[in-house]
């Protein structure tokens, strides 16, 4: 089930375009029907290599690869 952010009341609409998929989905959008504006599309850009980093940064950190035995 998916309900567009425009249909959510600000609050949780806010909050919810701050997660990963969020800006993936706008850059999706943005591609396919040519609406967004340039500021929409850089802030969705914006957040998606934010999330990015926090990810590169938790596998660098938290993930341990080492051989199998």
């Amino acid at each position: 089930m998916s309900v567009p952010l425009e249909m959510m009341p600000d609050t949780p609409a806010r909050v919810l375009g701050l997660l990963p998929l969020s800006p993936v989905i706008t850059l999706v959008r943005g591609g396919w029907t040519g609406e967004p504006s340039a500021a929409e599309v850089a802030r969705a850009a914006l957040v998606a290599l934010a999330w990015t980093g926090v990810a590169v940064f938790a596998v660098r950190r938290w993930f341990r690869w080492e051989p199998r035995r």
